[in-house]
């Protein structure tokens, strides 16, 4: 490692808990933070980033609302075309949150290749997901997920990934939606919902099938050819384990690679989902 790098670097703190979810083994929390001591005016300010560690997956999950100073440093991080894509932007919360994004986005990744957040370069498929150009490595893959003031990213090896998070709200129109944008099958389960149970159903249906969908690289174009079984009850299973539970595909689009979804629960207010496809 290069001198003047060590800045870049995450330091990792394990909170030590651990959680068993079907193939995946043994997990760990842990807390990330960019170290603010003893550092020259250059390097960037002190940002808390809360990371989930588990084999094949690493999640990080953190507010986007920064301070003037931390603005100021992932800003100055992001490549021409997206700081023109954040001057594009009106509001100036979200202008502010979408360079919040990008930049920690650029930190994470940086991180895991000892490389400069600022030389990183990206491309973006037709259905707009970003994919890393610089340095080229195919076997990386990563996704990110932002509503409000959360983010949610995530960095898989070998494996494409996709995620998803939405604020839970009340849906008067839960039911129309999902007769207009789901299966059938997934329509009539959140019809046969008392209706204060459907809002809460219909997003967690919504959280699955972006994650894969994005995972896939398809977009939401294909998401009536997605089917997906939820339980209508998850307290045994996260009495078990906290944070993931699994959904299952029943209908795939065709040509889409085999994977699994899992939902992710890690705010009351909140849901999410993660998918992970065969490489």
């Amino acid at each position: 490692m290069k001198n003047g790098e060590a800045n870049q670097l995450i330091d990792m703190t394990p909170w030590a808990m651990q959680c068993l979810m079907d193939t995946i083994a043994a997990s760990e929390f842990w807390a990330a933070a960019i170290s603010s001591t003893d550092r020259p005016a250059a390097n960037p300010p002190h940002l808390q980033i809360p990371q989930i560690q588990i084999p094949q997956i690493q999640l990080w999950q953190t507010e986007l609302d920064r301070t003037e100073e931390e603005l100021q440093y992932l800003s100055s991080l992001l490549s021409k075309d997206e700081k023109a894509r954040a001057q594009r932007l009106k509001n100036q919360i979200h202008q502010q949150r979408f360079i919040a994004a990008r930049g920690l986005l650029r930190l994470l990744i940086a991180t895991q290749l000892h490389e400069k957040p600022d030389r990183l370069q990206f491309t973006y498929t037709n259905q707009g997901k970003p994919q890393l150009s610089y340095p080229a490595l195919p076997y990386l893959h990563f996704n990110l997920s932002h509503a409000q003031n959360r983010v949610l990213y995530a960095i898989s090896t070998h494996h494409p990934i996709g995620v998803d998070l939405e604020p839970l709200k009340p849906m008067q129109d839960a039911l129309a939606l999902a007769q207009r944008f789901f299966t059938p099958a997934e329509a009539a389960t959140i019809a046969a919902l008392p209706d204060h149970e459907r809002s809460h159903f219909f997003l967690r249906y919504w959280t699955c099938k972006e994650a894969y969908l994005k995972a896939t690289g398809d977009g939401l174009g294909k998401i009536q050819q997605l089917e997906i079984q939820l339980a209508r009850s998850i307290a045994h299973s996260l009495s078990r384990h906290p944070l993931l539970h699994p959904a299952t595909v029943t209908q795939a689009p065709p040509k889409a690679p085999l994977g699994q979804i899992w939902e992710l629960h890690f705010a009351a207010d909140w849901v999410g989902a993660i998918a992970l496809l065969s490489p």
